[in-house]
């Protein structure tokens, strides 16, 4: 009872102050009219003491007017207004005006596109210790990781653009430098590494073809560990070293199904257990699930028989 009594007699006095024109009492009255604290709710209202405010520059008012657009409350949806406001809010510093504007620009709503843009508003209001923007991060990477890998799939097929191999590296390799954490940012990796070893759009380039290559197989991609494994098989650009070459054909064989290389993996890894029979880790390297299976020699040929 006496809360919100204290409540009705704050909102007396805040709509005095508002009346002349005080710009936080503006925006404070229209917050409790917005969430009726004190008062009855009015969200026309509380968007035409916004607006009061955010014509005096009001951050937090220059916000929440931008939210009322944006989401079509208490005013009609408008996307570009609400990237106005919202971005004249975010340049004085206020976080959630930092982390909304960056979730505008990954949309493109009432702004172009931009990723770019969306990461530096992200990371200003990160900077702040906004929550929400630090969860946005790995929402912006894996937009602008898809948005890129398609980019290139478009250009190599000649899909709606100009078939293109140069913008086709391009882009794979925007792709393949993401921050997303995806099994696809290793396949990108992988590509990449093809296209410097072919020379598709790039001058070729066998040692970063070599070092694509090399960590698209670190991230696990299948037909990249296959490559790998023949690197370290046949020393070539490596030193040469069976126990490596077994370990990454391993992965070739059994990380995922239905890629290029497991038929030939399979039988490659026969072939060094064949011709290795004392096939066996280095004593300084730490003992694994790939160690544990390689040992288990038996089983192990068992299985891959199967896989050929």
């Amino acid at each position: 009872m006496g809360v919100t009594k204290n409540l009705c007699e704050s909102i007396k006095w805040y709509r005095k102050a508002a009346d002349q024109g005080v710009a936080e009492a503006q925006g404070t009255l229209g917050y409790m009219l917005q969430l009726g604290e004190g008062v009855e709710t009015n969200i026309a209202e509380a968007a035409v003491w916004y607006g009061k405010a955010a014509q005096q520059g009001n951050a937090v008012a220059q916000f929440n007017l931008g939210w009322m657009y944006e989401n079509g409350i208490g005013c009609p949806t408008n996307y570009v207004e609400a990237a106005k406001l919202i971005r004249l809010s975010a340049e004085q510093g206020y976080s959630m005006a930092q982390n909304n504007l960056g979730w505008l620009y990954g949309h493109g709503f009432g702004v172009s596109q931009d990723f770019d843009e969306a990461l530096k508003w992200f990371q200003k209001a990160v900077a702040q210790g906004n929550s929400d923007a630090q969860s946005n991060l790995p929402w912006l990477a894996g937009i602008t990781f898809d948005f890129q890998y398609q980019m290139a799939k478009k250009y190599q097929k000649g899909d709606g653009v100009p078939k293109d191999a140069g913008e086709a590296f391009k882009w794979m390799k925007k792709a393949a430098e993401s921050d997303y954490q995806s099994t696809e940012v290793n396949d990108a990796l992988y590509k990449v590494g093809l296209m410097y070893e072919k020379g598709e759009g790039v001058e070729t380039n066998l040692l970063a073809a070599h070092d694509y290559i090399s960590r698209a197989a670190f991230g696990g991609q299948p037909d990249a560990c296959y490559l790998v494994g023949q690197m370290y098989e046949n020393g070539d650009g490596v030193a040469k070293d069976s126990y490596q070459a077994a370990r990454y054909y391993y992965l070739a064989v059994f990380n995922l199904v239905g890629r290029d290389y497991k038929s030939q993996a399979a039988k490659s890894l026969l072939k060094l257990l064949a011709e290795n029979p004392n096939l066996s880790k280095p004593n300084q390297q730490d003992e694994d699930y790939i160690d544990r299976e390689l040992a288990n020699r038996g089983a192990l040929i068992h299985s891959l028989q199967g896989q050929q």
